[in-house]
């Protein structure tokens, strides 16, 4: 995430934010070799809204348009993450393209710079990234920023405030940067304060994911025999959480068809966490099967955990491997699909099913709203 002014807690700063003004010694691209521009570039898929794919390449231009595909990358998912209608609406605020921080009329703070024309690079990065062609590094990392720049953003600060002081007039940058009151030790400070881990970095630029999120794999021992009483967790952050839908039932839709598990409403691209300990038991993906049951499911995970077997279906992407263990809580498992891009359902959700061990596999379905905590914010 990034806003304009860190005064407040988020501050993360992008190439983009210092403006087309900033001297040369500022822009850490200035004289890296362009990669050449990739031709054609293909059309996006049919899935892919046209202006998902425009927002995320501008981002790519307008923060580091120099940067490796494996920073870009890393930078389109933290954005990703924080989706809550389209990304094209999250990467503009809700208010056209713009520099990093702008309030537009109708819209609210930029939370990436958007003010530069691609190229075909970034077009093409882009359009891989929303058809699901690459997977981030850190699958908890929700936001980045780049010391350097922010040492630099704060150095300029301090010089406007002085300058301020004194009565004498401010440039435009130093107009933009005067609130940043702190450096980049100062941030680090302020996101290990916040709950927030740095997961890496990425040519200079770094990753912070909270704990929960996080893609450390377990090392402790399956839990094996514990009493199923508050060992559950949700397998979403519930603030992400838009609604519950159909839990376990017979007749979901009056044709016999059998319902096994609760339907978790959440936006595309959401991080779904372990809900127990355990073991993968499989992964299957089943979005090209010719098997009508497996088409519905799409791609999903299975994880053992004592003598129940915790179902993840619906998934755009899976982080983990048969016999990985988990740690609830800590691992991630995967992300949440695009509505359509993963079985079945009009919107994106997440299928968690609790289904209990048998000697033929999988025995009758728990409903896993009685396993879960009572929920901390509103169904509706």
């Amino acid at each position: 995430m990034a806003r304009a002014s860190d005064g407040a807690p988020w501050v993360w700063v992008g190439l983009g934010l210092l403006g087309a003004s900033t001297v040369g010694a500022l822009v850490l691209t200035a004289g890296k070799p362009q990669e050449p521009s990739p031709s054609p570039t293909p059309p996006p898929p049919k899935d892919v809204p046209e202006r998902d794919v425009e927002a995320l390449a501008r981002m790519f231009a307008s923060e580091n348009p120099g940067g490796s595909d494996a920073l870009l990358i890393e930078q389109a998912f933290t954005q990703l993450r924080q989706v809550k209608t389209s990304l094209h609406a999250r990467i503009t605020a809700g208010s056209g393209y713009g520099q990093q921080g702008d309030a537009a009329s109708g819209g609210g703070v930029r939370p990436v710079s958007s003010d530069k024309m691609p190229s075909d690079r970034h077009i093409k990065l882009a359009t891989e990234v929303l058809a699901g062609a690459h997977r981030p590094k850190w699958a908890g990392a929700d936001n980045f920023f780049e010391p350097s720049q922010q040492d630099k953003a704060f150095a300029v600060a301090e010089t406007a405030r002085k300058k301020q002081a004194a009565g004498i007039a401010l440039s435009e940058q130093e107009k933009r940067l005067i609130k940043y009151k702190h450096n980049a030790d100062g941030i680090r400070q302020l996101r290990r304060a916040d709950g927030f881990t740095l997961l890496g970095a990425i040519d200079g630029v770094e990753f912070w994911g909270r704990p929960q999120s996080n893609t450390r794999t377990a090392s402790a021992p399956i839990a094996q025999g514990r009493s199923m009483k508050n060992t559950f967790l949700w397998p979403v952050e519930q603030k992400s959480i838009t609604r519950i839908g159909d839990g376990v039932t017979l007749d979901r839709n009056g044709q016999g068809r059998p319902h096994q598990g609760v339907d978790i409403f959440v936006p595309a691209y959401t991080v779904v966490i372990a809900a127990t300990d355990g073991q993968v038991r499989a992964v299957v993906d089943g979005r090209g099967s010719s098997e009508e049951g497996k088409r519905r499911a799409g791609l999903w995970c299975d994880v053992e955990y004592a003598d129940y077997i915790v179902r993840y279906l619906h998934l755009g992407d899976c982080f983990v491997k048969k016999g990985d263990s988990l740690v609830a809580g800590i691992t991630s498992i995967g992300m949440v699909a695009p509505p359509g891009q993963s079985g079945t359902g009009d919107v994106s959700h997440l299928h968690f099913e609790v289904r209990r061990r048998s000697k033929a596999g999988y025995g009758d379905p728990l409903n896993p709203l009685r396993l879960l905590p009572r929920r901390s914010v509103s169904n509706a």
